[in-house]
């Protein structure tokens, strides 16, 4: 008996979670439905899969970006970066580097479509925020200390906890507080996201 109430509750909980997530996804950028017409009008199934889903990313219904790609490269920067971007950031890409179609999903024969303008940030990123960046303050003091994988508030990544991934920054399912065109997890006002890392 403990055991079926048990497994109910964990059901339900799940259930409550997938409909927050659904809510937040619903109507914001990341709201894809529609894009094919094979979809069912389903929203989620353009990032997640329940069934052969990739190992990258949780319940990943994409695949996995082959890039090459080009990383930002600085003689100013202490910190380490990967040579190409980690899993949470590759989760991103799969999309917004603009080699896979916004469709290409599984369970799904793709119509095409690829993401445009400014979201499409190709492969080549030295031009952008570093991604893959192994946070270390000793490293560069103008940053604030890290604490339990997180700075100012913000998620790192990795295995170490420790990376500044794409979604460090931004919410994927649009948790974060204002500015939902950028899906920023602080408001950027007088550039709080910025100084939630960096000492300025």
């Amino acid at each position: 008996m403990f055991y079926k109430i048990y497994q109910s509750t964990i059901l339900m909980a799940i259930l409550a979670i997938a409909g927050n997530a659904s809510a937040e996804i619903l109507g914001s950028p990341h709201d894809l439905q529609g894009t094919n017409n094979s979809d069912g009008g389903q929203t989620c199934i353009y990032c997640h899969t329940p069934h052969n889903a990739s190992a990258f990313a949780p319940l990943w219904s994409r695949q996995t970006p082959a890039g090459p790609y080009t990383m930002y490269a600085s003689p100013t920067l202490d910190m380490t970066i990967a040579g190409s971007p980690q899993d949470t950031s590759l989760a991103c890409l799969s999309c917004h580097d603009g080699t896979l179609a916004l469709d290409a999903v599984v369970g799904l024969t793709s119509g095409g479509g690829f993401i445009t303008g400014g979201n499409n940030l190709g492969t080549d990123l030295s031009n952008d925020h570093p991604i893959s960046v192994t946070y270390d303050s000793t490293a560069d003091t103008a940053f604030n200390a890290a604490a339990a994988g997180k700075v100012g508030g913000l998620q790192l990544f990795g295995t170490g906890a420790n990376q500044v991934e794409c979604a460090t920054c931004h919410s994927v399912h649009d948790e974060g507080p204002a500015n939902v065109s950028a899906l920023l997890w602080i408001d950027n006002a007088g550039s709080a996201l910025c100084t939630a890392c960096h000492i300025k």
